[in-house]
């Protein structure tokens, strides 16, 4: 396990999403280093920084489940929406729901059909 962790890290040291995602689940559960939620949540901000599509999408994700991080919907709309605005349409789905059910933002009908009807538009059916 150490070898995957300073694996990680150099990989964050560089700037690398995905490996701040990792390597911020494995501080949140304390797997293979102590726990410490406060370094998770600084890797996520690493992490939302990278501006990695398909790393901001996990993480809106995490933060909607509460799934390695405390559930927060409306951080989770935060990170979506960056996710969203680079043409994702998993994240554009997940956005348009979010405005249809008013979950971390307010409930829009017209926001939840542009999204919806973007992710559309970018193959999800």
């Amino acid at each position: 396990m150490m070898k995957v962790i300073e694996s990680l890290t150099s990989k964050v040291m560089q700037g690398d999403g995905p490996s701040c995602l990792r390597l911020g689940r494995l501080y949140y559960v304390g797997q293979g280093v102590e726990r410490n939620v406060r370094t998770a949540m600084a890797l996520y901000y690493s992490a939302e920084l990278s501006g990695d599509v398909n790393t901001l999408r996990e993480l809106g994700r995490m933060f909607l489940e509460g799934d390695f991080a405390p559930a927060d919907a409306r951080r989770a709309a935060q990170i979506y929406r960056k996710a969203a605005d680079m043409g994702d349409p998993y994240s554009q789905l997940a956005l348009g729901r979010m405005y249809q059910e008013g979950t971390g933002v307010e409930y829009s009908s017209e926001k939840a059909w542009e999204y919806i009807s973007a992710a559309a538009r970018g193959g999800m059916a």
